[in-house]
């Protein structure tokens, strides 16, 4: 089975859903905080 990346176009308006993604999924270099989190739920709202 051949993988193949699918692009699309992202309205502007999930920037920051995309950019929350992004940093979830990114490796992690130091420990979550809890001040991480609380803002991430600040600019999901």
């Amino acid at each position: 089975m051949d993988r193949r990346i699918i692009r699309v176009d992202i309205p502007p308006a999930h920037a920051g859903i995309t950019a929350a993604l992004r940093r979830a999924f990114s490796p992690v270099n130091e420990d979550p905080c809890e001040r991480d989190f609380s803002d991430l739920l600040r600019r999901l709202s």
